[in-house]
């Protein structure tokens, strides 16, 4: 992993972000929303991060890793939203809706899955360039 790879998956857990924001804004209450949102870039990250060995697999067993880490990363975001207020109870509300919202919207969601996976995969398997 490059600092290049860490700072493309922060944006782009940003990127995700807004998504949610666009996709949830009208459902969600906003408090709950916005926790989940400012927390998007650190779930990047944290998806990056795990993801990261992955790329090393065979292309046929990497197929199957964005729809996997989108359900992975929609929980996190479900658990960082439940972070205001009675934790249990907000995760099993907020880990339903954000999982259906997830699932209505995968004929979108998807194919944006995989250029993230593979646009991340492409960055991190660069060379670093000699100084």
């Amino acid at each position: 992993m490059n600092l290049k790879y860490l700072g493309a998956s922060l944006l782009c857990g940003g990127a995700w972000g807004l998504i949610a924001l666009a996709m949830g804004h009208a459902v969600v209450p906003e408090r709950e929303l916005w926790t989940g949102v400012l927390s998007s870039p650190l779930i990047g990250l944290l998806v990056g991060v795990v993801s990261s060995p992955a790329y090393s697999f065979p292309l046929a067993a990497r197929m199957f890793l964005p729809p996997f880490f989108l359900y992975f990363s929609a929980l996190l975001f479900a658990m960082a939203m439940s972070l205001r207020g009675d934790f249990n109870v907000d995760l099993q509300e907020n880990l339903g809706g954000v999982m259906y919202g997830t699932t209505i919207y995968l004929p979108m969601l998807l194919p944006l899955a995989y250029l993230t996976h593979f646009g991340l995969g492409r960055l991190r398997s660069r060379p670093a360039k000699p100084d």
